[in-house]
Parts: C-alpha cells; structure tokens; sequence
C-alpha cells in the first residue's frame, strides 16, 4: 500500500468528548471547531463515544475504552444526529475526523458478549478474562473466531456512512494481520488508519505468554497509515521524569532503532502527550522543558499531534474515569507564538520532502536531530533540562545559521552555542 504522504504536513487533534466546556458533548466540540480549525489542526481525533459499560466499571463514569454497545453513542455526549453534524461542520472547514475503536476487548456486560460469548477469549481454566491481566473492566476478544472481523468491520462501515474519515486502532498490534487486510478492502484506501501500537517492554511480556502480537513493520504492511512512537517512548519518559544524561543517550539510541524498523516511505506521529500519557508541561515545572519537548514533537517527520489543552500549557491531565471539564487557559506568549510558528513549519513544503529523520548526538540535556532532503538539512537541537545548556556537538557543523523560529542568525564556532530555546537551523 502507498503511505499517506499528504499526512506529513498534518496536526491531528485529540479530544476526549467527555471532558469538552462547557458540557461535555458532541455539540461542544462542533461550535468550538472554528478555534480548533484555526489552530492549525487537520484531523479531528475523537476518543471513543460509544456507550461505557457497568460491571467492573473504574471510577463513577468508567473508561471511554470499556465500551459496551459498539453502535450505539452514549447519550451522555450527544446522538448520531449531532455526530453527523460535527463531521458535516469539520468537512466544511476542511478537516477530518477520525474515531477512536477498541477491537480487543470489550466492557464486561457488552452487548456483543450477550449475543455472540463465541467471540469471547477464556483463559486456561475457560473464564472469560483479558490476556493483559490488569485491565479489570474488561473481557478480550478472540479474533479466531469465524464472523467476529466482519461484524467488527460492519460498525466501521457504520461510522464511515456517518461522516468519520479514518480511525484509530486501539492497541493495535494485538489485533492480527487479516483484521487490518479485511478493514482496508471494505473501507477503501482512502480511509486514515492510525494505530496505537504498544511499547516495547509491553510487547515483550504478552509474547513470553504466548499472545501473538504485531511489530510496527507488521502494521503499516497490513494497511496502517502512520503509528505511534511507542517502541521509544518508554526510553524518552525515563529521561523526562530522570533528567540523568544516560537517560538521554538510552533514548537516543531506541529512537534510532524505532525509525530505522518502519518501512520506507512511512512515518510515526510524536504524540508525547496524550489521554494515557503525561502533559509535557508537567514535567519538573519548566516552561523551558516544555517548549523544546513540543518542538521535538513537531520536528521529526510525521503528523503532528496535539492532545486538546497542549496549546493551552494545560498540566492537568483528565482522569479517564471521571469527568474532569478542561478550562483552556490562555498560555504564556511565548509559548502560544511558538506553537504558531511549529504548526506553520508543519505545514510547509519542507515536509514532503523530508526522506528521514536522523538522531544525531545527545549532549548533555540536548539532543541533536536532522532532518534530510535532497535539497536540504533541518537541524533540530531540543534543550531538555531546566536551563541554559552549553554544547559543541560533533555532527553540527561550524559556521553561520539561520534559525527558522525566531527568524534569528546562528553562529555555530569551534567552542560550540548555548541552547536555551528549540532551534531550527538552516545554513545561511
């Protein structure tokens, strides 16, 4: 299948519907999508806002991934009939909208389990149960089963005829080859298919149980368009919440091997933060931090991901099990511009263009990437600690710079630069 390129000079836009001001429904997304739109976001990408189930049911509301009636949304966020709207005002805007799908498991008193327990996974002792074993509130599929993949693709189809673009395939690479194969033939190509593949250490562990699971090669030739960066995010999380120097170099080294595993020609997208990961203006309270670790996110090649309130230097991240409204507060200005200036260079022609990402050095707290084309070099240095850093790294060249943030001339000399803010650096 040929990759998406077009989905390189794309911002996706996470919402979890549930915690949406002023009330948490469909209809609120849909009157403040202008704003989103105007953001500089492309895709819309709802959770999921299916009908949650009861038993064993987290918290007083439960998770949105729990679900229990696959057709039916909860009425709680809205009906199809205000579905059908937001989609129809995105269309108009000139977005998309993709739809969070959960095809592992189920809620415990789902409606498909009380229809067809045939499609349902039993462990050794022929309970019903789930193959990760902490997830309490729910029971795990069983693609083996003959029927279970066409039922399933039938509600995508349902959501498709709604006006949904694409999805996003939760813990995908649980899910086997011919479900994808299946989805891609009914859907078409033109169907965006993202999917949450899971970490490494995760992986590992289902296989030394015997679950079959998926590598991220795996996915994108079974028909995903782009995936997530879960193979080093592990690595990168234990920097952030370390700030040890070994910690960097680890990462540095999982996000060689994660880009060098995806096929050629097809991407990731950054997503740092998102409803299962923490905000990145969370980390040790630095401003500093969070600037470069947004525009991290926003430099490699790849969509852009943006979890609603990240524009905002939203630290709260919502709890799936409650409702917990987001505020949207106005952010620092120098954060707001920076955000600007990262969308405008995610939409330029640049991105196209880009054959690869190279992690280059990891210096200190600052780490050094390129991005290559035939025409040019893009190099990105992200300062990850809580100041200023000094650095004189061996793949950056001497000499004079142009730095496509802040518009400003970079001298690289013999000693190395200070890096305080992300920098982008062209050669004069």
């Amino acid at each position: 299948m040929q990759a998406k390129k077009e989905l390189l000079t794309k911002v996706l836009y996470q919402v979890f519907v549930r915690d949406y001001p002023p009330h948490g429904t469909l209809r609120d997304v849909k009157d403040d999508l202008k704003r989103i739109h105007d953001l500089g976001a492309d895709i819309l990408y709802l959770m999921p806002i299916q009908t949650i189930g009861k038993v064993g049911r987290k918290g007083s509301l439960g998770s949105p991934y729990a679900i229990e009636d696959y057709g039916e949304i909860d009425p709680s966020l809205g009906t199809e009939e205000d579905f059908k709207k937001l989609c129809e005002k995105a269309h108009l805007l000139g977005m998309k909208v993709i739809l969070d799908v959960v095809y592992n498991h189920t809620a415990r008193d789902s409606v498909l389990l009380k229809e067809h327990p045939e499609y349902f996974y039993k462990d050794k002792d022929g309970n019903f149960g789930n193959k990760a074993g902490a997830w309490s509130d729910v029971y795990d599929l069983d693609h083996s089963k003959e029927g279970l993949d066409d039922l399933l693709v039938s509600y995508l189809l349902k959501y498709q005829g709604l006006g949904i673009d694409g999805f996003r395939f939760d813990v995908a690479s649980l899910l086997p080859s011919s479900f994808y194969r299946l989805a891609r033939e009914k859907l078409g190509e033109e169907c965006i298919f993202l999917a949450e593949c899971i970490d490494t250490d995760f992986l590992n562990f289902l296989r030394s149980k015997g679950v079959r699971t998926l590598t991220n090669a795996e996915l994108v030739e079974n028909g995903i368009d782009f995936l997530y960066p879960y193979a080093s995010f592990a690595f990168l999380e234990n920097y952030l919440l370390s700030l040890r120097e070994e910690d960097l170099s680890s990462a540095l080294v999982a996000l060689k091997l994660e880009e060098a595993t995806i096929p050629q020609d097809h991407f990731l997208t950054r997503c740092v933060e998102n409803h299962d990961r923490r905000r990145i203006n969370s980390y040790h309270d630095s401003p500093l931090l969070a600037r470069n670790l947004l525009a991290f996110t926003f430099f490699e090649r790849g969509p852009a991901f943006v979890y609603f309130g990240e524009e905002c230097q939203e630290k709260h991240l919502p709890s799936l099990f409650e409702q917990e409204m987001l505020s949207f507060p106005k952010p620092e200005k120098d954060y707001e511009e920076l955000f600007q200036k990262l969308v405008e260079w995610k939409k330029g022609s640049f991105q196209e263009k880009i054959l690869a990402t190279l992690y280059l050095e990891a210096q200190g707290h600052v780490l050094l990437a390129k991005n290559v084309s035939l025409e040019r070099e893009v190099y990105g240095l992200f300062n990850l600690s809580t100041k200023k850093e000094k650095v004189s790294f061996e793949h950056l060249p001497t000499g004079k710079y142009k730095d496509l943030l802040s518009g400003k001339e970079v001298l690289v000399s013999e000693d190395g630069l200070s890096v305080s803010d992300p920098l982008f650096l062209v050669r004069e």
